[in-house]
């Protein structure tokens, strides 16, 4: 079950804002807490989503179609049918439940299943021939963008750029 809260948030001195998503991994029997910050273009609608199963998301949201989001599964990803539509071999890794391979190949003491890296980015053009990009980072996190026109595909790509994770 997830549940969504709506804000509008203002920022209007400069022309981006720095944000922070914060989110809860489970590790070793333990919660811990995890924060990136990004900075994005002003002026727009944020709505977040957490569930009781630790499904987190943050959506930044401009001219009620342009997107940049922080997520914490794929369950809630914008871009998964863009990924899907790709279709070749390395857009495949991109779903696959790295922790449940990991264990399978301890378990057969060696590495039959392949992982995917820390890192991995996909981009294009959607049906409509705006740009969107998705990027996996850690094996945890995706960030990315969608209906995003040519003109603000550097501003947008820029912002992807600026993602740190603070500890």
């Amino acid at each position: 079950m997830l549940v969504s809260i709506i804000s509008i948030s203002m920022c209007f001195i400069e022309k981006t804002c720095k944000v922070e998503f914060d989110y809860y991994i489970f590790q070793d029997g333990f919660s811990k807490k995890q924060i990136y910050e990004i900075h994005i273009p002003k002026d727009y609608e944020k709505t977040s989503f957490e569930s009781l199963d630790a499904v987190y998301g943050d959506y930044y949201t401009y001219n009620k179609s342009t997107c940049i989001y922080l997520i914490s599964d794929d369950d809630i990803n914008p871009n998964r049918r863009n990924i899907v539509r790709m279709s070749d071999s390395v857009s495949s890794f991109r779903f696959q439940n790295n922790e449940l391979l990991k264990s399978i190949n301890e378990l057969l003491g060696e590495e039959k299943n392949k992982l995917w890296p820390d890192t991995l980015i996909f981009e294009g053009k959607d049906e409509m021939g705006l740009y969107w990009k998705d990027i996996l980072i850690e094996g945890n996190i995706r960030i990315g963008y969608y209906h995003v026109p040519k003109k603000k595909k550097d501003l947008f790509d820029n912002c992807m750029k600026s993602v740190v994770k603070i500890d």
